[in-house]
């Protein structure tokens, strides 16, 4: 038996990177997991791999109004949620100097207010 054996886990950003990793972990571990991310296409073709362990909801983690629906679709498919894992997040690879000032509050949208949110 796993760590994580029937609990429910949420993993934002989990298309890629380190959310994919940690939703293969989770479900190693036992849990069932409903993954989140942006780009809907990779993020449902990963989920196809873990087959009924696993679900794929589109979210952008800024937008409040997707949260109640994501957990609402979570416990109607596996049950309470025990475990979030708010791993969404973005980046701008520039000079401070040149950041417009729109890209930098889509950051601080998806990795500050996407964390309280969650």
């Amino acid at each position: 038996m796993g760590e994580l054996e029937g609990k429910i886990a949420i993993v934002t950003g989990a298309a890629k990177g380190f959310g994919l990793a940690s939703t293969k972990a989770f479900i190693d571990e036992g849990a069932k997991v409903v993954m989140t991310d942006v780009d809907d296409t990779e993020g449902q073709k990963q989920a196809e791999q873990f087959g009924d362990k696993a679900i794929f909801i589109k979210q952008d983690v800024s937008d409040e109004a997707s949260w109640p629906e994501v957990f609402k679709k979570a416990e109607e498919t596996f049950g309470p949620v025990n475990v979030l894992l708010n791993n969404a997040g973005i980046l701008l690879f520039d000079n401070a100097e040149d950041v417009k000032m729109e890209d930098f509050h889509k950051i601080l949208s998806v990795d500050l207010d996407g964390v309280m949110l969650g």
